[in-house]
């Protein structure tokens, strides 16, 4: 790889020099070195290349994406909260230093609310209503339901 990007090209099999049109780019994403199966970039290749890197969004952030996939929803905020709270936890407890497939990432909490959206509203009449209202009453911070 770090012949591709310096030299513009590589050598095949009969040793003959491949070289690359100056209109392709490689762009690649890459997972952090920590995680399973993955290694170390030596500095001579990264010397070379655009390192982007975009982290995951902060609690906040996290809060206000998942009450707009339930805004339709009563306490949609609160539930939202509960989930990312409960992801935070999650992901405290069980790290990676720990067992390594014990990988959490905003991508988990997304197929909890898309399922949530899914499952709980699929159904028609009060049992909806019901099973809502139960979610919601037990997502309540334990202060909220002191008053």
């Amino acid at each position: 790889m770090q012949q591709l990007i310096t030299h513009k090209g590589f050598y095949d099999e009969n040793l003959e020099f491949v070289q690359l049109d100056d209109k392709i780019q490689i762009v690649a994403t890459m997972n952090p070195a920590s995680t399973i199966g993955r290694h170390p970039l030596s500095t001579r290749f990264t010397a070379n290349v655009r390192i982007l890197m975009i982290d995951y969004p902060k609690t906040e952030s996290l809060v206000s994406i998942y009450s707009i996939y339930l805004h339709q929803r009563k306490n949609a905020k609160l539930v939202s909260e509960f989930l990312v709270e409960l992801y935070s936890q999650i992901k405290a407890n069980f790290s990676v230093d720990e067992q390594r497939h014990y990988l959490f990432t905003p991508k988990n909490l997304s197929q909890i609310i898309f399922q949530l959206n899914r499952s709980l509203f699929i159904t028609l009449g009060t049992n909806r209503v019901r099973t809502w209202k139960c979610f919601t009453t037990s997502a309540r911070v334990p202060s909220e339901t002191a008053s």
